[in-house]
């Protein structure tokens, strides 16, 4: 069975960054990531509310930064409120 290495982060700067950078570390190590999934983003959530509008703003140019420098494949996953754990939420997120 074949196994991937996914990064998972916030669209916030440290969460970013330090993605990133466990990123430049497994390379080093000769391991390549499959992918960056972009979790609980307020940008494609829907929302109306003005200050998580705001918030999903302010996440746009982490957003930016991840799929132009850091992932050649993405997924965003909007906020939800349930825990995001596991393939079988990952596949219910994606079904929805």
């Amino acid at each position: 069975m074949m196994k991937s290495m996914l990064i998972v982060a916030l669209p916030e700067a440290t969460p970013t960054h330090e993605a990133s950078a466990l990123q430049d570390d497994l390379r080093r190590a000769g391991i390549e990531p499959y992918g960056w999934i972009v979790n609980r983003c307020f940008a494609f959530s829907g929302t109306r509310d003005p200050a998580l509008c705001a918030k999903g703003a302010d996440e746009m140019s982490y957003l930016k930064e991840i799929l132009d420098r850091h992932a050649q494949r993405t997924v965003i996953s909007p906020w939800v409120p349930q825990e995001l754990n596991g393939a079988e939420n990952l596949r219910a997120l994606y079904a929805a």
